[in-house]
């Protein structure tokens, strides 16, 4: 049978068998905590260590005995008691039943309140013999300290010299266990490293739409176009509008807004003699765009560019059309490669454009002679294209949804939301329109009937268009909380302090179309707020930061990961 030494009010005591070490719990002498060793060893641990007890200690409690076989949960105060106490530990707390719990603390109770009444007494007798003392020896005798030392003598607590190097040591390494227990719930874990500003990296990939990169301020001054009209009585009205188009205007559309203005310049033109009719006629027929790159130009030069052939504008005008139609068919392949062929076809496409602008000179004479020889037919010839081409030109304005720009009574107009423009450049994504007796006319960005007065082109901050991104959530992914642990040896055990690290949230967003995507590190209610596919806005995605890969914490040099 094995048997034990304890070490109990500062000495060492023994032998008691396994027996014995169970009464003297619970009768309360000893508590689990105590320090014990088996007869013959000097490796002192506490006794709850080397008997498991949990089980089998019987109390009698009015003369009942309370025992169980398994432990049973106890309170928080049973146990705070139990620890409070020094009756248990927390390694051993959990062995005690309830029924064991409630003996326990009501003996250790009881030997308090007879420890107290204990020490009550000897204050009271103290003082009696104190004043006896001061009476017989005087108060300040060597007699009477040597008295008051003799009471106090057992009271007074002093360390034990028969304490051993082992348990000493045991009782540092305690103590040192229990500041790693408190240093490690003390430590902080970092924010994951490599997270970068987010609201540069979006302004970086903002998509700027091509015809909405910048804003525009002037004023129209519409003084030419009254300056024609001057001689006539068409007057223009005090209406203009400037549209913003979604794409170049098409040939057939930009050919119908020219032809219009030189309708215009025919109707007000004063009448001409013969003479000068001719004149024009040659001007117009000899304006023809001769490419020396192509073989059939100087040929059908050579054919049109005569007497006879020039008095027929008609004939002139299907011959060029016809060259003009198989230029742009030759010209329909084009890339921005610079091979022979793709040069070849770039040639030929601007070829065509230069024909059709040609052909355009032409029927504008055409259309001059006509209302020169009939001055009558003016204004109804105004009226017959507005109700035919200009008709045309205002359904195809409608169906590209073009963003309509007022102009205030002074002129002046500001276009929020512009392709670059400039004085200078012949854009074909603004058309500026006007009326003239209850028709509308149309008038290219660059047109000579028109001044842009204070012109200032202002490029769009890209703050403007970060809100018109959507960014998906295409994944959303979880870090963190693992479990960790800083351990340390007690005695002869292996004893470990735990913390788990903590969660990192992030969401992976993308746009549609986009071959990459973003990943931005979420707090908890963002992470939550967002499900899979949701479109995060990016106000939202701004104030987050971006990672290259989802990470953690770095772990503390004092831990380690746990099983």
């Amino acid at each position: 049978m094995r048997t034990f030494t304890l070490y109990i009010n500062n000495e060492a005591r023994g032998p008691f068998t396994e027996e014995e070490v169970v009464k003297l719990i619970t009768s309360g002498d000893i508590t689990g905590e105590t320090l014990g060793a088996l007869a013959g060893s000097e490796n002192w641990v506490h006794i709850a260590e080397l008997i498991k007890f949990g089980s089998t200690i019987k109390l009698s409690n009015d003369g009942k005995d309370l025992t169980t076989a398994d432990a049973q949960t106890l309170s928080a105060s049973i146990r705070r008691k139990l620890l409070s106490y020094g009756l248990a530990t927390h390694a051993t707390v959990e062995q005690f039943t309830a029924e064991q719990a409630h003996a326990l603390i009501e003996t250790h109770e009881a030997e308090l309140q007879k420890v107290l009444r204990t020490r009550k007494v000897v204050v009271a007798s103290l003082f009696v013999i104190f004043l006896l003392g001061s009476v017989c020896f005087g108060i300040f005798t060597e007699t009477g300290s040597r008295l008051v030392g003799y009471v106090v003598q057992p009271f007074i607590s002093k360390e034990d010299p028969k304490l051993t190097d082992a348990q000493r040591r045991f009782e540092t390494e305690v103590k040192r266990f229990e500041k790693l227990q408190a240093d490690v719930q003390k430590l902080k874990f970092d924010k994951p490293r490599g997270g970068m500003n987010a609201k540069y990296t979006l302004l970086s990939r903002v998509k700027v739409p091509s015809n909405s990169g910048f804003k525009i301020s002037g004023t129209i001054d519409c003084s030419p176009l009254k300056e024609l009209l001057a001689t006539s009585d068409i007057k223009p009205e005090d209406f203009v509008r400037v549209y913003i188009l979604n794409s170049e205007m098409p040939r057939d559309i930009t050919r119908k807004v020219n032809r219009q203005i030189g309708t215009l310049e025919a109707i007000v033109a004063p009448a001409l003699d013969s003479n000068e009719i001719e004149r024009l006629r040659y001007d117009a027929v000899s304006s023809f765009p001769n490419n020396s790159r192509f073989p059939e130009a100087a040929r059908l030069q050579a054919e049109i560019v005569t007497p006879k052939s020039a008095n027929d504008i008609e004939a002139i005008i299907k011959k060029v059309t016809f060259r003009a139609q198989a230029a742009a068919k030759s010209g329909e392949n084009t890339s921005k490669s610079n091979t022979a062929a793709n040069e070849n076809a770039r040639a030929s496409k601007q070829w065509s454009d230069e024909l059709y602008a040609y052909i355009d000179r032409l029927r504008d004479f055409q259309n001059f002679e006509r209302l020169n020889r009939q001055p009558n037919n003016r204004k109804t010839a105004w009226s017959k294209f507005n109700a035919d081409e200009g008709a045309e030109i205002t359904a195809w304005l409608l169906t590209t949804n073009a963003k309509e720009i007022a102009v205030n009574t002074e002129g002046q107009f500001i276009i929020p939301e512009s392709p670059r423009l400039s004085l200078n450049n012949n854009n074909s994504q603004i058309l500026i329109a006007t009326k003239i007796a209850g028709d509308t006319l149309y008038l290219n960005w660059n047109s000579r009937y028109l001044y842009i007065r204070d012109f200032e082109l202002n490029e769009m901050p890209r703050e403007v268009f970060i809100e018109r991104e959507q960014y998906k959530v295409v994944e959303r992914i979880t870090t963190g909380g693992i479990s960790l642990v800083a351990r340390a040896h007690v005695g002869n055990r292996d004893l470990s302090a735990r913390r788990t690290s903590p969660k990192w949230y992030f969401l992976r967003v993308q746009r549609e179309n986009d071959n990459d995507s973003l990943l931005f590190m979420a707090d908890k209610e963002t992470f939550d707020k967002y499900a899979f596919g949701q479109i995060v806005p990016a106000s939202t995605l701004a104030k987050l930061e971006i990672y290259p890969n989802p990470c953690e914490s770095i772990t503390p040099s004092s831990l380690t990961p746990g099983e």
